[in-house]
Order: C-alpha cells, then sequence, then structure tokens
C-alpha cells in the first residue's frame, strides 16, 4: 500500500483539519481499494479479526452484498451488537 500519512504535532492546526481530513480519507480509500483486490477468503478471515475486537458492528451493505451480510450474522451469533443500513 502506498499510503504514508503521518501526523506532526501543530500540523493539524497548521493546515487545517480539512486537509487532514483528506488525508485520511485518500488512506481510507486507499486502504478499501487493497481489501477488494484480497480473495474472499482473507476477507472473511480480517472480518472475523475485526469482530472479536469490537463490542458493536455497524455496517453498510446493499442486500446482495453475501460476504458483508454473512460477516454481520456472524457478528449477531457472536452476541455482538449489530445494526445494519442497506443503501438499496
Amino acid at each position: 500500500m502506498a499510503c504514508h500519512w503521518q501526523m506532526r504535532a501543530g500540523s493539524a492546526v497548521r493546515d487545517g483539519w480539512t486537509a487532514v481530513g483528506l488525508r485520511l480519507f485518500l488512506c481510507v480509500r486507499e486502504f478499501l481499494i487493497f481489501l477488494l483486490s484480497l480473495p474472499p477468503i482473507l476477507i472473511r478471515i480480517c472480518n472475523r479479526k475485526i469482530i472479536s475486537h469490537v463490542q458493536q458492528v455497524i455496517c453498510f451493505a446493499f442486500h446482495d452484498s453475501r460476504l458483508l451480510l454473512e460477516t454481520c450474522h456472524e457478528a449477531k451469533d457472536s452476541k455482538k451488537i449489530v445494526t445494519l443500513f442497506y443503501l438499496d
């Protein structure tokens, strides 16, 4: 991944929060593109790892997002609080 985002002391004040937010957004975007290139089995493993570390899951999915919906069901089975929003 090519994202090398760093937060130096005072840079948020000097650059403004908008610039910091934009840099963070671009890093998240690059990370999501990286995730989309992974095989589904690796995405499942990553999702399970994330779910094991949280108490609540908020999910934005389409009705045909099979992998994401499976992850939400696994979170419910793990007794996590799951909020699911459908985008379609």
